[in-house]
């Protein structure tokens, strides 16, 4: 796929592949860094998770799922470089791909645990839990939001210790 991008010259050669693959994927950060479509409103995930019903069900499982998505974002590229040292071409694919397909499934997971809080916030009457500028965000709108959302928060962690 990478050759018919015209992105690589040689399909064969791995190290070509990773290059340009991890070439796309700081591209695609800088530009998911640049997006801000999407924001998450700390008040109303605050307000629902007053309700111990809501926060063990619902809010802990998609704080969860939002932190082990941000990781996985996070240490993508770093991941597969190592991986590409440590494993031949044929492994290192297989790897690559799953890594790839894991990252999909748990942001299928946060993309799901957004509806939900936000279905929470209306039916208690509060301000959505997503909030875009754009009348139809797509996923790496919500994807930034998420890292973007965990990072905030590790950061307030921090100051607070």
């Amino acid at each position: 796929m990478l050759k018919e991008l015209n992105l690589i010259d040689d399909q064969t050669n791995t190290d070509e592949i990773v290059q340009a693959y991890t070439q796309n994927m700081h591209d695609q950060l800088n530009k998911i860094i640049k997006r801000k479509n999407v924001s998450f409103n700390q008040a109303t995930l605050d307000y629902l998770q007053k309700d111990p019903d809501n926060n063990e069900l619902v809010i802990a499982p998609a704080i969860q799922h939002f932190k082990e998505y941000a990781l996985i974002v996070l240490r993508f590229n770093d991941q597969l470089v190592a991986w590409c040292n440590e494993r031949a071409g044929a492994d290192y694919r297989v790897l690559a791909e799953n890594l790839d397909h894991h990252r999909t499934n748990i942001h299928n997971f946060c993309l799901s645990d957004i509806k939900i809080l936000n279905r929470l916030a209306e039916k208690e009457h509060q301000a959505p839990f997503a909030v875009s500028s754009k009348e139809n965000p797509d996923r790496t709108d919500y994807g930034q939001a998420i890292v973007k959302f965990c990072c905030e928060n590790v950061c307030e962690a921090i100051k607070n210790e």
